[in-house]
């Protein structure tokens, strides 16, 4: 097995130690290639899927990065047929995209958004 190292802020860390000590694990190690199982499942349906789908798009992201959220909409603009956008405080947005066309498109907007600074969460559903 390679050993890879990974920078994590300290309160993950901290709540790494104390998941994999409460759930049984035998270390942040093991608990972290439990957790990176169903992540590549995923990801890897999500590259399989191909013609027409219908998904939804959650984001989480910083108020800060709003223009290039929209920006990217307008991008991808359209397999988006509704958005809901609302605001969890005073810094942070919340939308939900309802989506309808080709996979490739679809999949094409999730992944624009993932990674991004200021992106917090891209939970993309495909519905059967």
């Amino acid at each position: 097995m390679r050993v890879i190292s990974v920078s994590l802020p300290e309160d993950t860390v901290d709540e790494l130690d104390r998941r994999a000590d409460q759930d049984g694990y035998s270390g942040r190690s093991e608990l972290v290639r439990a957790a990176l199982g169903p992540f590549l499942d995923q990801a890897r349906g999500e590259e399989a899927r191909e013609g027409p789908a219908t998904a939804t798009l959650v984001l989480a992201y910083d108020e800060e990065i709003s223009d290039l959220v929209n920006r990217r909409r307008h991008d991808h603009a359209e397999p988006i047929t509704t958005m809901v956008h609302g605001h969890t405080d005073d810094h942070r947005c919340l939308e939900v995209l309802v989506l309808e066309g080709g996979s490739d498109e679809i999949r094409s907007l999730a992944n624009d958004l993932r990674g991004r600074p200021g992106m917090n969460q891209v939970e993309l559903t495909w519905l059967d």
